[in-house]
């Protein structure tokens, strides 16, 4: 009768009234069996004929690993992009010296290079400004003594200038004696007699054949400003003789113009022919003279009217 009573051990456990999940999670784990009952030590039997199954454990997931430390991104650039320098091996001094001595023989050529370039340059260049100079002086000083003879000889050109021929040739003459610059100064005039026949009259401070006979240059002269003065004159080089030597002078011409309506005085030419002052224009011409002795026997260039 003991036995009777003893429960089962497939015998189900009762399950209480309520939540039968409460249940599942609460249910009663069987007493372990002696040895050699047929059940392993340690596992729940499962009720015989219940049909429930017991629920696996819950497992919960590992941590996330910890961040890795945060850094300042100046640091990050540091450690990222910083270039390894390697020490630079020094030059030897005996290299540097041969370096520096060559670097510096090269810049002191230079120097001397420029230095007589701008030197030669320069002299040129002061050379050049010497001859133009020597040219306006030569030039000024034809052309200032050609506006006094203008002054006083145009009325007789025009045949305007009473008196004897004698009186008036003393009178147009008299500023230029005695003056060193002057080689010599020619006034012309042309005019008709009764007859309507031309004649031809001139006054020389200078007459004689030598003082006449000029060649003149091809040398180009500068331009004179268009004036009232200097309207119809003209400014050239020449050579002139004196005893046995060629001298160096300039001729300035200005042309005497007679009213249209005249009739008989049909105007004239002053002439003024002054020392000039050498240059190398002159010089040249003047040494092609002297060694080429042909020039002498060839007639003159240009010859002074009578």
């Amino acid at each position: 009768m003991a036995d009777e009573k003893r429960p089962s051990a497939r015998q189900a456990a009762p399950v209480a009234p309520g939540n039968r999940a409460s249940n599942r999670s609460t249910a009663p784990v069987a007493a372990a069996k002696p040895s050699g009952s047929g059940v392993r030590s340690g596992v729940a039997a499962r009720p015989s004929g219940s049909g429930i199954r017991q629920a696996p454990p819950v497992v919960a997931p590992p941590p996330p690993p910890p961040p890795p430390p945060t850094r300042s991104p100046s640091v990050q650039r540091r450690s990222a992009g910083a270039p390894v320098l390697k020490k630079k091996q020094a030059l030897p001094m005996k290299e540097i010296l041969i370096a520096a001595g060559v670097l510096i023989g090269i810049l002191a050529l230079a120097l001397t290079i420029g230095y007589f370039k701008g030197s030669g340059v320069s002299e040129k260049e002061k050379e050049h400004q010497a001859q133009v100079q020597i040219l306006e002086r030569n030039v000024k000083s034809a052309t200032d003594e050609l506006k006094k003879a203008v002054d006083i000889g145009a009325s007789y050109c025009i045949g305007k200038e009473p008196g004897e021929t004698k009186d008036v040739a003393a009178k147009l003459l008299a500023p230029f004696k005695g003056n060193a610059k002057i080689y010599n100064v020619f006034f012309n005039k042309d005019f008709k007699d009764k007859k309507q026949t031309e004649k031809h009259e001139q006054v020389a401070l200078v007459d004689d054949q030598e003082h006449r006979t000029l060649d003149e240059l091809n040398k180009l002269m500068p331009e004179e400003k268009e004036s009232k003065d200097m309207k119809d004159v003209s400014v050239k080089y020449a050579l002139a003789r004196e005893g046995d030597k060629r001298i160096p002078v300039i001729i300035a011409k200005k042309v005497i113009r007679a009213a249209k309506e005249e009739l008989v005085n049909m105007g004239g030419q002053i002439t003024v022919i002054v020392r000039a002052e050498e240059d190398n224009f002159f010089h040249a011409a003047l040494q092609k003279t002297f060694e080429d002795p042909k020039t002498e026997t060839k007639p003159a260039g240009t010859e002074a009217k009578k």
